[in-house]
């Protein structure tokens, strides 16, 4: 679903994710893929049929919703300053190297 889930994936992530999980329950890593999942699918069945041509993701953290789903829809990302800079920075290098597709 997510080939570039991994990019984020680093030791710190990796301990929040740990801390996270055992703060609110053992099952959240499941519930979040599970809930991802549906959101995914979802997405790119109302993409598929010309039903959506803007998507404004709000909290969206680290999604990758602008890079796994169809191009041609307008992605608005929405959290909080500090997260849409990282994203930003962090997607650009990524872009630059090839390992993202460029998305205007």
């Amino acid at each position: 679903m997510d080939p570039f889930a991994q990019l984020w994936a680093n030791e710190a992530t990796n301990e929040h994710a740990e801390r996270y999980s055992k703060a609110v329950s053992s099952h959240e890593a499941l519930a979040h893929r599970l809930r991802n999942r549906f959101f995914y699918d979802t997405l790119n069945n109302l993409i598929t049929e010309n039903k959506i041509e803007v998507l404004m993701n709000f909290g969206c953290g680290f999604s990758m919703y602008p890079f796994t789903l169809d191009s041609s829809v307008l992605y608005v990302e929405i959290d909080t300053e500090d997260v849409i800079l990282f994203k930003q920075e962090k997607t650009f290098v990524w872009q630059e190297e090839g390992v993202l597709p460029k998305r205007i």
